[in-house]
């Protein structure tokens, strides 16, 4: 449903044509119900290709009444969309916390928000953050600076010594868990001994 390149609005129902549905349903469902009966009847009587028929019959009247029944759904939807939006506050959002706020909100309320822990605890996030990207900025800057060596060099610790340090860390922490085995071993055998 295009015009002129805009969506055009589903209109709405009268109450005149939601109450015109309301009847059509009812008329529907007596014409349903009275089908079943008859296709009951006719297929006990073994006429079974016209109780199918009649079946057929009454899936589509069931359908048409579904439409129906959409319709004054949708419609009331709606409505109740529409009150919901004219009844609700403008509202915006915290650029520190987003949070909702009220626009024109009364000042204690606004001051209570300032104050309050949720929007405390971002503002401290967001200066770390700025904290943390600003000394990054500033490392690689350094780092380009001096020949794409970076501060850990100027402070004297070459690649090779900080690699040794990690490969001495790391050799320890496996002699650590050697030992463990080890004294975990020997009381296995122990307890075995004393059974």
């Amino acid at each position: 449903m295009m015009s002129s390149g805009k969506l055009l609005k589903p209109s709405r129902l009268s109450t005149a044509q939601q109450s015109k549905n309301e009847e059509t349903i009812d008329i529907l469902n007596e014409k349903i119900n009275n089908l079943v009966k008859e296709a009951e009847r006719v297929g006990m009587e073994g006429a079974v290709e016209k109780a199918q028929g009649l079946m057929k019959l009454c899936d589509q009247l069931k359908e048409e009444r579904e439409s129906l029944r959409r319709q004054n759904s949708d419609n009331h939807w709606s409505q109740t969309a529409e009150l919901a939006a004219a009844q609700e506050k403008q509202m915006e959002v915290c650029t520190v916390c987003g949070a909702f706020l009220i626009v024109g909100d009364a000042q204690s309320r606004i001051d209570d928000h300032l104050m309050g822990k949720q929007h405390l605890g971002y503002s401290k996030l967001k200066g770390a953050v700025e904290e943390l990207t600003t000394s990054r900025a500033q490392e690689r800057g350094v780092f380009r600076m001096n020949g794409g060596r970076g501060s850990a060099d100027i402070a004297g610790r070459s690649d090779k010594e900080r690699s040794s340090s990690r490969a001495n860390e790391s050799k320890g922490r496996e002699r650590d868990r050697d030992s463990e085995r080890r004294k975990r071993h020997h009381e296995e055998r122990e307890r075995e001994r004393q059974h």
